[in-house]
């Protein structure tokens, strides 16, 4: 289990992190198993309310990196905690799922994928693009944007219904 200083300190960590830096390594290893633990062990690993908020806080701080590779690692772990959050809220099933998600995340959650969605052009990347300095080529570019976007609609769309 995380106490808060290890976890502020690795996100820290992470929001410093450039690209290409020899920081790049560390921040995709801690951002991928932040992102694994919230998936599978959220409630276990933060069973108290005040250190899960926390968690949850980070995590929305890496989801808004400037750095996509490192952004998507965390909506990964928020498009599956919201689908989880919908699902059970439409099937009626509330009593498996504690609050674990507080109305002002998916707020603020519903606010980033929005921006971002806007900010990062709805269109699909086309020849001729300017391409970010980290992906190989276009194919890679586009198909890493097509599926950023999808992340982004699918936490919009199951935070419209919680």
């Amino acid at each position: 289990m995380m106490d808060n200083a290890s976890l502020s300190s690795s996100v820290e960590g992470i929001i410093n992190v450039s690209i290409e830096g020899e920081k790049e390594e560390f921040g995709l290893v801690v951002c991928d198993s932040l992102a694994i633990l919230g998936q599978s062990y959220l409630c276990i690993a933060f069973p108290d309310e005040k250190k899960r908020v926390i968690y949850l806080e980070r995590m929305l701080q890496i989801a808004k990196h400037p750095y996509l590779i490192l952004a998507v690692k965390s909506l990964e772990f928020w498009s599956k905690l919201i689908k989880e959050t919908a699902s059970s809220i439409l099937s009626g099933d509330t009593s498996q799922m504690p609050s674990i998600l507080p109305p002002e995340a998916i707020l603020t959650l519903m606010e980033l994928a929005s921006d971002q969605l806007q900010h990062r052009n709805s269109r699909t990347p086309q020849v001729g693009d300017e391409i970010p300095i980290y992906f190989d080529d276009f194919d890679d570019y586009k198909d890493f944007m097509i599926s950023y976007r999808q992340k982004l609609a699918s936490i919009v769309r199951f935070s419209a219904c919680t």
